[in-house]
């Protein structure tokens, strides 16, 4: 689905860059097994119209009673349930070398995907408080 709120910015030369958030369980729905594909069509479409691509990989989730993080990181015991939940969020267990391991691994398939993309401009991630 491709993001409408990013026509808000063509015709506006002086905005080059959007910034779209994906969230960790879309894009890796099996551990290792990557699915880029909304990714990859934002980027189409902002290439389209001269625009370039910051990816925000969320490893959160507030409000939403979808958990933040892929399936294996909840179900295989060494990742300690995967993510840690709090009142109105829930977030992914940076601070636990496996899981933090598993989303380095994301990042450098988005990289091995990406790097060569002249309108994929980074990758981010959100701060890491709860």
């Amino acid at each position: 689905m491709i993001r409408t709120n990013f026509t808000k910015i063509f015709g506006q030369e002086h905005f080059q860059v959007v910034q779209g958030r994906y969230y960790w369980r879309d894009l890796e729905p099996q551990k290792g097994v990557y699915d880029f594909s909304e990714i990859e069509a934002d980027l189409a479409y902002l290439a389209q119209n001269g625009k370039r691509l910051v990816a925000q990989i969320s490893e959160r989730r507030f409000n939403s009673p979808i958990l933040p993080v892929p399936d294996y990181l909840i179900n295989d015991p060494i990742y300690g349930g995967g993510y840690l939940a709090g009142e109105k969020e829930s977030i992914a267990r940076v601070w636990d070398p496996d899981v933090l391991a598993r989303l380095q691994a994301l990042e450098a398939a988005l990289g091995a995907r990406f790097d060569a993309e002249p309108y994929f401009e980074a990758t981010n991630v959100a701060e890491a408080a709860l």
